[in-house]
């Protein structure tokens, strides 16, 4: 082979090389973008003077998008406890803020009431003590309504999260699938599917935020998806759904069904990612703690309307009118008081005017054991054992938070090591091709003047 021709596949190389080199630093700012390199593999046979064989020059072997699939995984698998622990942690301050409201404190709510039901022994009597005394009951049955109707409030939106969430899953898996059918068209076809296998990272690391997947790579790249339960997702060009079940009577409804090619079946759990938040946040907490606070209520009013129903009135009625009243099946979030006036108030224990016993026995529920969720205890307590769970589940969140984002940290500058691009190290090597380039322009120039001077010698 000519110097010429040497000369010329020296000049098409670097001139690739100068090519990815641009390619790579205009895409240093691109999520998810895996820098190419250049692979230049030497001509051997050429054409030889005087029996020795020179080489016919440099060829692009291949342009390889640098990756490690091990760095990759790590990354997608730190997105999807990351993803879950933020969202886990946002649902459990939300929670922690409602009981963290002064208007909306129970134990404040109990001191004022009992303070009244204190001073009500003074004068048993008194119309002012009386009113005060169902002011303050008003007062705090508010606080166990207003406290229910946020967690109703949030326990709402966490539902059509899910919903919302859901539908940016299918979403995510519809264009998996369509990644999938052009890597396997441009591999057949024998084209680059460098940009697409990242395109295809991107759109798993995405998916892992909100489901935890499982992902199978195959020989021609492109990839199954399947549930961390073995449900399939993505298998070449078809791809699975999520809703929320239609047949499901709950009011506050997490139940996800999954339809894949036609069957649809319930998504087990746990889902992983946002998905599995969620579905923790309702079950583990905003049900627990309604039904605590619906126990706490449905308790303290109980003891009240039990200790008032053994007093006489003013009127002379007995037994005693309930001072509470709620729905059994949603007690904190039902709980006010009935039409009691003042005089129909039964605090008197032997039936005359002015006798305050019932005021002493409303009054050591404060101190005492009632039946709370069928377990003798505080009323204070109760709440407090409450506050403390929830406490130490933000806590707990808080710091899995931490971590998750510590270990996602850790994963993306794994990843990065490899794969992302370094702008000092790709204006080294655009210096390296551009000095090639010129080296063998040179040549090429000395090709001409030499050819020239073989002409011009006849």
């Amino acid at each position: 082979m000519s110097i010429y021709n040497i000369a010329l596949t020296g000049v098409m190389a670097n001139q690739v090389g100068m090519n990815v080199t641009a390619q790579n630093t205009a895409n240093m700012n691109t999520d998810g973008y895996s820098r190419q390199v250049v692979d230049q593999t030497a001509i051997v046979y050429g054409s030889g003077v005087g029996g020795y064989n020179v080489g016919g020059g440099v060829s692009v072997s291949s342009i390889r998008r640098v990756s490690d699939q091990a760095a990759i995984e790590r990354l997608r698998l730190a997105n999807q406890d990351a993803e879950y622990a933020t969202a886990f942690m946002q649902g459990m301050t939300g929670i922690e803020n409602i009981f963290d409201m002064e208007g909306l404190n129970i134990n404040l709510g109990m001191n004022d009431f009992f303070a009244s039901v204190d001073n009500a022994t003074l004068q048993p009597d008194s119309p002012v003590y009386r009113n005060q005394l169902i002011n303050e009951a008003n007062e705090l049955a508010k606080r166990f309504t207003e406290t229910s109707s946020q967690l109703d409030t949030q326990l709402s939106q966490l539902v059509n999260e899910q919903s919302t969430v859901a539908n940016t899953v299918n979403a995510q898996l519809d264009n998996i699938a369509k990644i999938n059918e052009e890597i396997r068209e441009a591999a057949g076809q024998g084209k680059d599917t460098a940009g697409l296998q990242d395109s295809l990272d991107v759109q798993l690391n995405e998916l892992s935020k909100k489901l935890g997947v499982k992902t199978l790579y195959k020989d021609d790249g492109t990839v199954e998806v399947s549930t961390l339960s073995g449900q399939p997702l993505v298998s070449g060009k078809n791809y699975a759904s999520l809703a929320q079940d239609p047949t499901s009577t709950d009011a506050y409804n997490t139940d996800l069904v999954l339809t894949f090619q036609g069957t649809t079946v319930a998504l087990k759990m746990p889902a992983g990612g946002e998905l599995q938040a969620i579905d923790e946040l309702k079950n583990d907490q905003y049900m627990p703690i309604s039904e605590k606070m619906d126990e706490i209520a449905a308790g303290f009013a109980d003891a009240v309307n039990s200790a008032l129903a053994g007093g006489t009135d003013l009127n002379g009625t007995t037994p005693g009118k309930p001072l509470f009243t709620y729905d059994p099946e949603d007690p904190a979030g039902t709980i006010t008081i009935t039409d009691i006036t003042a005089e129909e108030l039964a605090l008197s224990g032997d039936g005359e005017i002015g006798n305050g016993d019932i005021l002493n026995d409303i009054s050591d529920i404060s101190t005492g054991k009632i039946d709370i969720g069928g377990e003798e205890m505080n009323v204070y307590d109760a709440y407090s054992q409450l506050l403390g769970t929830i406490g130490i589940a933000t806590n707990s969140a808080n710091q899995s938070y931490e971590t998750a984002t510590i270990s996602l940290n850790e994963a993306q500058a794994a990843r990065d090591s490899v794969s992302a691009v370094s702008s000092n190290e790709e204006a080294a090597n655009l210096m390296m091709y551009m000095n090639a380039y010129e080296a063998n322009m040179k040549v090429l120039s000395t090709a001409n003047q030499m050819f020239d001077s073989i002409i011009n010698s006849f």
